[in-house]
Parts: C-alpha cells; sequence; structure tokens
C-alpha cells in the first residue's frame, strides 16, 4: 500500500470517527430532551407492554365523538423548580409525563395536554384548586400538586392525588375519564342482594354518621359508568329500563323474585349472579348477624338454574391443591396455605372470552362448581375452572380450617367449573306461569306472561359471592393524609368487564385487564404441591398415629379419676403409660420433622427459581460476549 494511499484511509478513518461521533452527541441530546423522535424509536420489551397504550386506550382516543376543532383538555399538575417534590415521587412523575405524551401521539390531535407548576400564590395553584387537585404537605413543610383534571366542555373530572401504589391502575382512569367526559350518558344497572352491599346511613344523633357502612367498593366503581339502582330483594317485577342485573348472594330468595328475574331474562335483559355454598363474610358484612350463632349461609337459585339445565349443589366447596392461596404469615411466620380459598392465575380463565382473557389474578373463596348440560337452544362456556388437583368437600368443612381440608385431600384428576356464561335463547323456567301465592285458582299463565325470548340473551353465573367483598380484591392505604386504593387482584375488573360485555362497551375492557401486575412463578406453585403431597402421606400416619396414643393416654388418666386415686398404678400399668408418653413424644418430633424439611424444600424450590430467573439472562449475555471474544480473536490471527 502505498503512503498517498495510508494517508487517505487515515483521513477516511478520522472523518468516519467524528460523523459517528457527531451522530451520538446528537441522540444523546434527543434523549435528554425527550423529543418525539425517541418517543417514536423507543421499544417496549416488557411482558404485557406496560410502556405501551393497550389496544383500547388507543380505540377510544381515536374514536371520541369530537366535531370539527374540539379538544379534549388535560391538565398535568405537577410542582416543580422551588417546591421540590420527595425522590421518591420525581421518578414517578416522569413515568406519568411519558405516558401523557403516548396519548398525544395516540389521540392525533383530539387531546391537549397542558403541563402546570402550581407553585404557591400562583394562577396554576388556583386553577389546580379549582380543577379539584388537592395540594399534599411534605416532611419539609411545602405544599405540593401533583394529579391531573381532564375537562370538555362543561365536563370535568380529577384525578386528584396520584400516587405510585396506583401505577397499575393510571391507564385505565385516565382513559376512562376522557370517556367519560365525552360520553356523560350513563346505562342503568341494577344491583340486588341479601347482604347491605349498598351501605347504611349511620344514627344522626350520634353524630358522624356513627354506626353508618360504605357502600362495597365494587359498587363505588361501577357508579363511575353506570346508573347504579338498588332493586328491592323482595322484588316481583324487574324495572323496564334495568338492561343488566347483578345479583350476589341470592339467600332464601322466593319463588316469586325467581320468577321476576326469569321473565327480565327471557324480555332480554342480561343477568349477573353470584351464588354462594359458604358467604363467608356474611356476618362481617352485616354487624347484625355477628351474635347469631347459625353458620355462613348458603344461597342459589334453584328454579333457574333447573330451567336452564344447570346444577349447582350449594351443600359443595372446591378445593383446589395447586391454585392455593396463601394467607397469613408475618413476623417470621411463613404463610399458610388455602386450598378452599382459590387464587386463580390466568391459566384457570377462559382465554377466548373478553371477559376473562387479559386477567392475571383472582382470589376466590369456598367457591362452589357448576355441572349439568343446558338447556336446549343454549350454549354454555367456562370461564373460570380449577385444575385437576381439585376435590368437592362438604361445605361445613370450611370451618376445620386448612390443616382439616389439606390432611383428607384426594384429587379427582378433574376440572370444575366455578364460572360460566350461557348464550342464546331463553325460554322460561316457569312455563304454568308467575308461581301460585298458595290461594286455590287457576295456574294458567297471566297475559303478561312470556314463555321464550324473541332474540338470544346472556347470563354469566358465578359460584361464589364473596370474592366481591373488598378485602379479596383491593387494599385502602393512606398517601399524605389522602385514602388511596389499591388493587391487589382481579376481582372487580371481571365483574366489571363483564357489565361492559353485556352493554355492548367493551373498550374499556383491555385497558382494566392491564391493573394487575402481580403473577406467581407457576413452576414454584406446581413444585410446591408437589412437595406437599409427597410429605402428605406419611404425615397423616404420623398424626393418626399420634392421636390413637393421645388416647390411650386419656384413657388411662380416666381410669385413674373413676378409681380416685384409691389404688396404686401397677409397674406394668406405670410402664405402659411412659411407653405411651415415649411414643407421643417421637411422634411429635418426627411430625415437627417432617414439617421443616417440607419448608426447607419449599425455601429450596423458591430461591433456585428466584435465581434462575435472575442469573439466566446475564449468563447467557457473558456467554454470548465470551463467544464472541473468542470468535473475534479466531478472526485476528
Amino acid at each position: 500500500m502505498s503512503k498517498a494511499q495510508k494517508d487517505f484511509q487515515t483521513l477516511a478513518f478520522s472523518v468516519a470517527g467524528l460523523a459517528v461521533m457527531g451522530v451520538l452527541l446528537v441522540m444523546i441530546n434527543i434523549i435528554a430532551n425527550g423529543s418525539s423522535l425517541m418517543h417514536h424509536l423507543r421499544g417496549d420489551f416488557t411482558a404485557d407492554k406496560v410502556y405501551t397504550l393497550s389496544d383500547g386506550s388507543k380505540k377510544i382516543l381515536q374514536n371520541l365523538p369530537l366535531e370539527g376543532k374540539e379538544q379534549v383538555q388535560v391538565r398535568y399538575y405537577c410542582s416543580r423548580g422551588k417546591v421540590e417534590m420527595p425522590i421518591f415521587l420525581k421518578s414517578f412523575a416522569k413515568r406519568v409525563d411519558d405516558l401523557l405524551k403516548e396519548y398525544e401521539m395516540a389521540a392525533d390531535g383530539k387531546v391537549n395536554i397542558e403541563r402546570l407548576n402550581p407553585l404557591p400564590f400562583t394562577n396554576d395553584e388556583d386553577k389546580a384548586t379549582l380543577d379539584g387537585i388537592d395540594g399534599q404537605m411534605t416532611q419539609s413543610g411545602n405544599r405540593i400538586y401533583f394529579g391531573i383534571a381532564i375537562t370538555f366542555i362543561d365536563q370535568t373530572i380529577a384525578l386528584p392525588v396520584l400516587a405510585p401504589q396506583s401505577e397499575n391502575t393510571l391507564e385505565y382512569d385516565l382513559t376512562h375519564a376522557i370517556y367519560r367526559v365525552t360520553q356523560p350518558e350513563k346505562a342503568t344497572v341494577g344491583v340486588m342482594s341479601s347482604l347491605p352491599i349498598m351501605g347504611s346511613p349511620g344514627n344522626p344523633m350520634m353524630g358522624m354518621q356513627a354506626g353508618g357502612q360504605a357502600p362495597w367498593q365494587f359498587v363505588v366503581e361501577l357508579k363511575k359508568n353506570y346508573e347504579v339502582r338498588e332493586v328491592d330483594f323482595a322484588v316481583e317485577e324487574i324495572p323496564s329500563d334495568i338492561k343488566i342485573l347483578i345479583l350476589l348472594h341470592p339467600k332464601d330468595i322466593t319463588e316469586a323474585t325467581e320468577y321476576a328475574i326469569d321473565q327480565f331474562v327471557v324480555r332480554g335483559g342480561k343477568l349477573i349472579a353470584f351464588v354462594d355454598p359458604v358467604c363467608a363474610v356474611e356476618k362481617q358484612s352485616n354487624p347484625a348477624n355477628a351474635m347469631r350463632p347459625q353458620p355462613p349461609g348458603s344461597s342459589t337459585l334453584k328454579n333457574l338454574f333447573e330451567g336452564w339445565g344447570i346444577e349447582f349443589d350449594n351443600s359443595k366447596i372446591v378445593m383446589d391443591m395447586h391454585n392455593p392461596t396463601q394467607m397469613g404469615g408475618g413476623r417470621g411466620q411463613r404463610a399458610e396455605s388455602r386450598p378452599a380459598v382459590l387464587s386463580l392465575s390466568n391459566e384457570a380463565l377462559d382465554k377466548a372470552d373478553i371477559t376473562t382473557n387479559a386477567l392475571d389474578l383472582l382470589i376466590v373463596p369456598y367457591t362452589g362448581v357448576f355441572t349439568g348440560e343446558p338447556a336446549e337452544g343454549l350454549e354454555r362456556t367456562i370461564l373460570m375452572r380449577t385444575s385437576s388437583n381439585s376435590m368437592l368437600v362438604d361445605a361445613f368443612k370450611a370451618n376445620f380450617g386448612p390443616t382439616a381440608l389439606i390432611k383428607d385431600f384426594e384429587a379427582s384428576d378433574k376440572q370444575h367449573a366455578i364460572a360460566i356464561k350461557l348464550i342464546g335463547m331463553f325460554n322460561t323456567a316457569f312455563p304454568e306461569g308467575a308461581p301460585s301465592d298458595g290461594a286455590e285458582e287457576d295456574a294458567a299463565p297471566g297475559s303478561d306472561h312470556i314463555a321464550s325470548a324473541d332474540e338470544p340473551g346472556a347470563v354469566i353465573l358465578f359460584g361464589d359471592a364473596d370474592m366481591l367483598y373488598n378485602d379479596f380484591w383491593v387494599q385502602k392505604m393512606n398517601f399524605f393524609g389522602q385514602q388511596m386504593m389499591q388493587v391487589v387482584s382481579d376481582n372487580n375488573n371481571l365483574l366489571q368487564n363483564a357489565v361492559e360485555q353485556l352493554s355492548g362497551d367493551s373498550s374499556l375492557i383491555a385497558i382494566r385487564s392491564r391493573t394487575v401486575t402481580s403473577r406467581p412463578f407457576k413452576l414454584i406453585k406446581e413444585a410446591e404441591a408437589e412437595a406437599e403431597k409427597e410429605f402428605r402421606s406419611e404425615m397423616n400416619k404420623l398424626e393418626e398415629d399420634l392421636k390413637e396414643t393421645r388416647q390411650k393416654l386419656n384413657d388411662l388418666r380416666r381410669t385413674d379419676k373413676e378409681k380416685g386415686q384409691k389404688f396404686v398404678r401397677s409397674a406394668d400399668e406405670e410402664a405402659e403409660i411412659k411407653k405411651f408418653r415415649k411414643k407421643e413424644v417421637e411422634a411429635s418430633k418426627k411430625m415437627k420433622e417432617l414439617q421443616k424439611q417440607l419448608t426447607a424444600k419449599i425455601n429450596f424450590i423458591e430461591i433456585i427459581t428466584t435465581w434462575t430467573n435472575i442469573l439466566a439472562m446475564p449468563t447467557i449475555v457473558a456467554l454470548l460476549g465470551l463467544f464472541l471474544a473468542v470468535a473475534r480473536r479466531r478472526t485476528v490471527l
């Protein structure tokens, strides 16, 4: 190679190096300034695309009913500069800002984002107050504002306080608010229950509404989207303007009310019913029942189920060793596995149905199961099911605790349906008309009786009512003096999805389905179930031996008591007692040792699985780097 060629090559490399450096500087500047170009170039590699707007949000934004140059105004209040936010809020504020940029791009000019810094004694602070954004006092004594107001024409909805704990619901809250301000008309949903789900007023004579109860949180959430009306539990006709009826724990329902529901369904109404073999929250939700000794009540819709070809045995609950809920624990104690309180992941749900296909976690306590073949003209879809490592047990055993339930467990090798949907042409379950009130009269159907539907209808049935109780899906927390809600399971999302699907308004479903991100490791659950099964038979045998030994000791003590200690025990009797006591101690030791081994094995499984997940990707990257380094060295040589 000539000197001229070498000089040209050196110059070319220098120019290329400067060009690359310039491109890098431009890219760094773009990133630092968060330009829209970088927004288009970014990639989202999370499992559920949590940093990308869902299809539901995009669809709602694209179909906003706006005319001309109308825009939805979104005012983002975030204190900056002189009034510093706490560090943990700063990073969250950046994520909120990134999410709002996604809305700007997806809305294509239909949404205007205004970013305001409400410093003390400024116009922006006055705007925040008028919009209902709450100022929060920090530990340093400064007042900060961190919230969003959404306005269209004369409708305004505020998200008064944004908190990292509710980040998983932020997209839904924003899209829902945009949807609501542009479509203020609400459909009417009826709610009927034997439980005080609508809340109750307190005694004004005692001040502060003492003794009152707030509505269940799912009712509060429903009211954000619908006109919610309570329907009397003893009603004999469902009002005609109600299109969807939610029926929760119909305990001791009368035939007259069943008939009213039957006619509601046959004339085209949509029904979502939660029946229950063991309503665990019945006493807890109604203080009037707290001192009563009777066990939790059960509920069913006997006549309607018979008419629809559905069977529901409300004397049985299902337990599932593959889907138990871990409850209790704390202070160094291991959480207790509750196989009758189900934690259902997405694999237990129907992935083809929009109501359930994107949900992550449902907590379902003491549920019954549905069997039978639907009546002619009806089609059944199983929305929720147990694993095959499950079995049915008598409902009263729910009072015995998890240990007693696990002891007698024997898998049925059968999946059980715990939520189903029926669609098709419904025929009345009361072919002879309204049930007689006992008077001797002609039982022929009246003129208003409807024998069969004119168009397809829909009914969704759940085998548990407790799942809508607040404690099973939401946790309340205090955030700068404000009460916030953190969603911990998809129970309410499931109901809201069902209502939206039956009302024909399903755009919000895909967004709400992203609000719970907790997913237990499937491999850990399976391994724990195997370990439990491995040790269970030996532990059961030891428990039986221990029980038998203690029984014999009690018999000997009872004999001593009956003798009144008038007789001295013989040497043989003393030896027998010592033998049984020694056997009791040995059995107890073995039980504790087995329990330790089981706990150690489960902990080992969790550690191995967790570290495998943590180290797998770095190991792959390191090996790939070594491979490339070796390959490059060989090429050079």
